[in-house]
């Protein structure tokens, strides 16, 4: 079991998707994370590029853990955006760039959109 609800990033291809084959029904991925106790999953529903890839999950964390984005609790150093607005705004940075390969598109998220990550001190 997971502890301390994480957020599970699945940046392979088509995570969010049920297994090939399953016609929707065997649970996905994803499911499979909140079966553990994540609380948010953000995965991609057709496959992506590589280098793509890890450029978006290097912009996205930038943006969900740089501090500023939201008061945080006494102790804990304060969180970037919440998981939603980083996304969105991840897809944003992609797309105000020009970027060619719209597989940056194809990200999703489960889970409640206004959930932060704080740290503790």
């Amino acid at each position: 079991s997971m502890s301390n609800t994480p957020l599970v990033f699945g940046n392979a291809c088509a995570s969010s998707n049920s297994p090939a084959g399953a016609a929707g029904l065997s649970p996905g991925f994803g499911s499979q994370f909140f079966a553990q106790g994540a609380i948010s999953f953000i995965g991609t529903y057709a496959p992506i590029t590589q280098t793509l890839a890890v450029r978006f999950a290097r912009k996205f964390f930038e943006l969900l853990l740089t501090p500023g984005g939201a008061p945080a609790a006494v102790g804990q150093t304060a969180p970037g955006m919440a998981v939603g607005r980083a996304l969105l705004e991840t897809k944003r940075f992609f797309a105000a760039e020009g970027q060619p390969d719209p597989s940056y598109l194809y990200y999703c998220l489960y889970g409640p959109a206004e959930t932060c990550f704080c740290f503790e001190q």
